[in-house]
């Protein structure tokens, strides 16, 4: 997988980008990176497959600022302006869903298939616990300045089916940025990205208008997001249907690695 960067207006993004013909771009959530589709994206073998940290993530530059999820998508269309594409498949994943319906409202025409997983995205929607605790002005900071490695483990495990996925390898790759005085302070950030009723707050609207052919996944067994939410979504799109793994969890592409890349390998083509 060839790691490449590009300077964006507000920082430097780090992607992976291979293979040729359609492209297909992965979106990341809250707290993962580009490794997240690790297990997955091997097989993608007739599309130009494009995996970006998002900023503040991963590889990709820390830098001291709030993103909104809109500002977000903005740094998408700046990507795909910058490699001169025209038109994506687009698939998203937990807050990386949350990014794409942002970016469906503003630019829309550009994507051609839609896929949501596991997806944070109506206003009604409740924050887990240890995001609320992390949130907290005295005992937030605290918890990430001591127990950072204790929440990332207990966190992402809980969103897993197979514990035994998240590997020491893939800790590193996901909570490696956020171990320095900087990297503390940018989770903070990331963990108070906003309350769903102000930032899901044009979501429906953006949903009831989507044309694109959709195809909704979601874990059965999901702790973090109500699979009645991934029901909702996919009866709200007029385009859509909605697959249920159902021994899933939360962290499906790291979890369900090859059957998540065959649904959407076939949805795709």
């Amino acid at each position: 997988m060839e790691t490449r960067t590009l300077q964006l207006q507000s920082g430097q993004l780090v992607y992976w980008d291979t293979g040729s013909g359609f492209p297909v771009v992965f979106l990341h959530g809250l707290p993962t990176s580009k490794e997240l589709w690790t297990h997955m994206i091997d097989g993608f073998h007739s599309f130009r497959v494009i995996v970006p940290d998002l900023m503040q993530y991963g590889e990709s530059e820390q830098v001291d600022t709030d993103f909104t999820h809109k500002e977000r998508a903005n740094n998408l269309k700046e990507m795909l302006d910058l490699l001169q594409i025209e038109t994506i498949h687009l698939v998203g994943h937990d807050l990386g869903s949350s990014v794409a319906i942002d970016f469906l409202g503003m630019y829309g025409e550009l994507v051609d298939k839609f896929v949501i997983m596991s997806p944070p995205v109506y206003p009604d929607f409740k924050p887990p616990l240890l995001v609320k605790l992390n949130r907290l002005p005295v005992l937030g900071p605290f918890m990430i300045r001591f127990f950072v490695d204790l929440m990332f483990n207990i966190g992402i495990k809980r969103g897993l089916t197979d514990k035994s996925r998240f590997t020491e390898e893939m800790r590193l790759h996901f909570n490696k940025r956020f171990r320095d005085a900087l990297g503390r302070k940018t989770l903070y950030k990331l963990l108070r990205w906003g309350e769903p009723e102000t930032e899901f707050a044009d979501y429906p609207e953006i949903i009831s208008h989507l044309t694109q052919e959709t195809l909704v996944v979601h874990g059965k067994k999901d702790p973090y997001i109500p699979l009645e939410h991934s029901r909702r979504l996919a009866r709200d799109i007029s385009n859509a249907r909605l697959e249920i793994i159902e021994n899933g969890s939360h962290f499906l592409p790291l979890d369900y690695g090859t059957e998540i890349r065959d649904l959407i390998l076939a949805f795709l083509e």
